[in-house]
């Protein structure tokens, strides 16, 4: 991704204001960063309305790319077709997903990306079984709220 590309970005998702340009400008430039496949890393600038779900998303990577730099290119595979079976939109799988993640970095745990999916992914499977109300990210919330979070 071009800086003019990291900069038209930014510019669309901050409306206009200036300190929020300013964090998506770092956000954005920061995943363009990870050579992602281009596809996947528009889908996901698109989908999330704070940059810091973005960073949060990028913590996750990082950390899995250190710990299994082998496995990483997997392992995105592995979610990115775990949240397109599930039909929940992106947006509410990285809301969930940047949930879980300030409830473990809040707890002083550094869980993997891996672990942080699957975590949502239970989340998902509950609500389709009738456990909770709301969107995704709002039963991510009540889960982490009733049962915690060991990453």
């Amino acid at each position: 991704m071009t800086e003019s590309e990291i900069a038209a970005w930014a510019e669309r998702k901050s409306g206009g204001i200036v300190s929020a340009r300013m964090r998506w400008t770092t956000a954005v430039r920061s995943m363009a960063a990870q050579a992602w496949p281009k596809n996947r890393l528009t889908a996901f600038i698109e989908a999330v309305e704070d940059p810091d779900h973005l960073t949060a998303l990028l913590h996750l990577w990082s950390r899995q790319f250190e710990e299994n730099p082998e496995t990483s290119a997997d392992a995105l595979q592995e979610w990115w077709d775990r949240m397109e079976d599930t039909g929940v939109p992106l947006s509410q799988w990285l809301e969930a997903v940047y949930f879980v993640h300030e409830h473990a970095e809040k707890a002083g745990q550094q869980p993997s990306l891996a672990t942080v999916v699957g975590f949502v992914a239970c989340c998902e499977e509950a609500a389709g079984m009738g456990y909770g109300y709301g969107s995704l990210p709002d039963v991510t919330l009540q889960m982490l709220a009733q049962h915690g979070f060991e990453g």
